[in-house]
């Protein structure tokens, strides 16, 4: 506990078009020191995507002045866009061999949009009915794989900062450990929905893994408002019902059932999502990241990110990542 309380460390994700930064610390429970959006410089309409080694050092002289680039613990997330996520049947070989084997494989059989790649992979936890480990045994396991040619210059940018990365994330990921974190009873397989604007991120949870993540565009509000959150949370729910289709069917989990549907929406944001439960036959929980952050979070003074800021949820990815260290 003596050490915990030095404990510092860093939470960066990188967007599209911005990065945002919370620095967290342990004092008798975490306390935010730094909540900040820095903008992308670039031409109108770049995107992260867009920059390259000597445009990210200049992102990061401005996120770590020199006279900040004390050690801290930093980690990063990455934009969705950047990875993929597959989940494999492989022999049961060890880790080394198996990396060895999804290096052919990307090769040579799974073919991913990027034409670099590199990955990293976690098992699945075995099921009870399986068979017997033998010579014809497998084993299942989660694939993330992303663009080595946008996330190389990136992690080498910050190392010619002078700030070194722990680890490489994504946003559902880093929320995740948000959740596991303050949200208590997270069941063991359940989908999590992050409404922002016009759009909703749809990820599947089971057994604490990422199996599917997807973006869906919102249903336009209809002119009549009271038939017309109606008919979008019809379709709403019709999303819903496809990923999980999805995970039971393609990725092979037909005994899996899913014990709840967790939504996250803006502050203020009205009830009716909780309709979905009785389209969905799961029971659903309507939540907000901001008021979960400001539940369990303290702020220091130094702060401009105060705990009423309407946008606080924004940061809720940068926060998880901090979280990893303490």
């Amino acid at each position: 506990m003596a050490l915990r309380g030095k404990s510092v460390s860093i939470g960066v994700e990188v967007s599209d078009t911005s990065v945002r930064v919370a620095e967290l610390e342990w004092a008798k429970g975490p306390r935010l020191r730094r909540l900040e959006t820095y903008e992308l410089d670039g031409e109108p309409g770049s995107t992260a995507s867009d920059l390259d080694l000597a445009a990210w050092q200049g992102v990061w002289q401005r996120v770590f002045p020199p006279s900040g680039r004390k050690k801290r613990q930093l980690h990063v997330a990455v934009p969705n866009r950047w990875t993929v996520i597959r989940q494999l049947g492989l022999p049961d070989f060890s880790d080394e061999e198996l990396r060895s084997v999804i290096e052919f494989q990307l090769q040579h059989n799974i073919h991913l949009p990027f034409d670099e790649v590199t990955f990293d992979f976690v098992r699945c936890p075995r099921e009870e009915a399986a068979g017997e480990a033998g010579a014809d045994a497998e084993t299942s396991l989660i694939l993330v794989a992303a663009d080595k040619q946008l996330v190389a210059p990136l992690v080498e940018s910050l190392r010619h900062s002078g700030v070194r990365p722990v680890s490489v994330d994504i946003h559902p990921l880093a929320v995740y450990r948000l959740l596991r974190r303050f949200h208590g009873g997270l069941p063991q397989t359940f989908l999590f929905m992050e409404v922002d604007g016009d759009v909703a991120d749809m990820h599947v949870f089971h057994q604490g893994l990422l199996y599917l993540t997807r973006q869906f565009p919102l249903p336009v509000p209809a002119a009549d408002v009271s038939a017309g959150m109606f008919d979008n949370l019809n379709q709403i729910g019709v999303e819903v019902e496809r990923t999980m289709n999805f995970f039971r069917y393609t990725l092979n989990q037909r005994g899996v059932e899913f014990a709840q549907l967790l939504i996250a929406v803006p502050e203020g944001a009205t009830s009716e999502w909780s309709a979905l439960e009785g389209q969905l036959g799961i029971p659903c929980e309507i939540m907000s990241l901001s008021s979960l952050i400001r539940s369990h979070v303290s702020f220091t003074r130094k702060v401009t990110i105060r705990p009423d800021d309407p946008f606080l949820h924004d940061y809720a990815a940068a926060i998880g990542l901090a979280l990893r260290e303490v």
